[in-house]
């Protein structure tokens, strides 16, 4: 599983597009979810459309992985 994310965050060149971020998933929606990496001992996570993937178009979802966890199957109000 380790090698798979590592080889999607490389096959869309998250490096090059986001390079704030590292790719943990899909909504299934055209969009990523991902840790923002340069936030020492936070890593917050955001989902960033796969089209135009820029940091200014990135959306904090939960402040942290934990926060994240007890999200999921909820809905998101923007």
């Amino acid at each position: 599983m380790t090698e798979e994310i590592i080889k999607a965050n490389k096959d869309y060149e998250i490096n090059e597009y986001a390079p704030d971020f590292f790719g943990i998933g899909s909504s299934s929606g055209g969009e990523m979810i991902a840790f923002k990496i340069n936030e020492p001992n936070k890593w917050s996570v955001y989902r960033i459309p796969f089209v135009g993937m820029e940091e200014e178009s990135a959306i904090m979802i939960a402040e942290n992985f934990e926060a994240f966890s007890k999200s999921i199957g909820q809905e998101i109000e923007e």
